[in-house]
């Protein structure tokens, strides 16, 4: 890459694809393929990514993972994860750059990533026990508008590792993104958006949130560790005393690493009569806490952090960007947040 540099300039990151045996997967604005399946094995999925110099030269990057049968199988299992080493093969202008890389180490890195959106983010042990509309009861209030919105973006390197937040008032919608190729780099963002209403005194105590609505994106990678948390919160203004609850709680390099994993194709409605992605019971939406009187902001956020080897790719996105190469309705949106009181 530096003698590339050196003789065509700065160079840009195209749009990249994830292809399995030849079939197009996912690329990097979101778009999925016919070709995407749940039991894609990791050793078949190669990630292109395109690359244009300055002077107009145009080139591409090509990753894969080497491993043996064992770690193929276990990659592949809802009960166990690879272990041992494999490798990472990067191939450019015909030349082959190997690195082998212990699984564990991805491992920690992956729960390195966590922690530090734990740091940021309360987690709460994951209810499954499903609460329906009809068995609320009481003085209720509920909102399907978002009237605020926030973004949080911390490192990256630019083009070649870079995150993003946004969010939309108009459809009460947040997400983020993470795009590493070639290189990678430490790497977090967040964004939220939110309701402010006002609680009185009488109302004050125990009160009950439950959030309805979608999520839709994509999680691909290929020799990366990371995290991505799609949440509902209450928090009072006042004392900055904040609850949350997970919508989606998705590792990344893990459990399937690290390929497109079967649970990266996230698209899936939250609440009331609804609780799973896919096979995955990650999903709570409802919420109970203890709160003052006070200006309250009721929304939904959205967290990404990544920790990769050099030379990994990976491309996250939820982000809900209004651009023609990306599919519709990515990110994290509520329908309506109800607050038993």
């Amino acid at each position: 890459m530096r003698e590339l540099v050196e003789e065509h300039g700065p160079f840009q990151v195209r749009k990249g694809v994830f292809v399995d045996d030849g079939e197009r997967v996912v690329d990097t604005a979101g778009e999925r393929y016919s070709g995407y399946s749940e039991g894609a094995k990791p050793d078949s999925v190669h990630f292109i990514q395109k690359l244009r110099f300055d002077d107009g030269y145009r080139t591409e990057v090509e990753t894969k993972l080497e491993l043996d049968d064992e770690q193929v199988v276990s990659a592949l299992s809802e009960d166990e994860s690879p272990s041992g080493a494999g490798e990472l093969v990067n191939t450019i202008e015909g030349d082959e750059f190997r690195k082998e890389f212990e699984f564990e180490s991805l491992r920690e890195k992956t729960e390195k990533a966590k922690a530090e959106l734990s740091d940021t983010s309360i987690e709460r042990e994951v209810d499954t026990t499903e609460v329906r509309a009809s068995d609320i009861s009481g003085d209720t209030w509920s909102t399907s508008e978002a009237e605020y919105g926030s973004t949080d973006i911390d490192n990256g390197i630019p083009i070649i590792n870079s995150v993003g937040a946004n969010y939309k008032e108009s459809d009460a919608r947040c997400g983020v993104s993470q795009r590493s190729a070639y290189l990678t780099f430490e790497a977090s963002a967040s964004a939220e958006v939110y309701n402010s209403e006002y609680l009185d005194y009488l109302n004050a105590g125990d009160i009950t949130a439950t959030f309805e609505g979608n999520i839709k994106g994509v999680i691909s990678s290929i020799g990366m560790g990371g995290y991505v948390q799609a949440e509902g919160f209450v928090r009072n203004v006042s004392t900055n005393n904040e609850e949350s609850t997970l919508l989606m709680d998705a590792d990344v390099g893990v459990a399937e690493i690290p390929f497109v994993t079967g649970n990266g194709d996230v698209d899936s409605d939250f609440g009331p009569d609804s609780g799973t992605v896919g096979d995955q019971s990650y999903l709570d939406y409802d919420l109970d806490m203890d709160l003052d009187s006070g200006i309250i902001d009721v929304g939904v956020r959205m967290n990404v952090a990544f920790n990769g080897l050099k030379g990994g790719v990976t491309q996250t996105n939820f982000m809900p960007q209004e651009q023609w190469y990306q599919p519709p309705n990515l990110g994290t949106e509520y329908d309506t947040i109800t607050i038993d009181l």
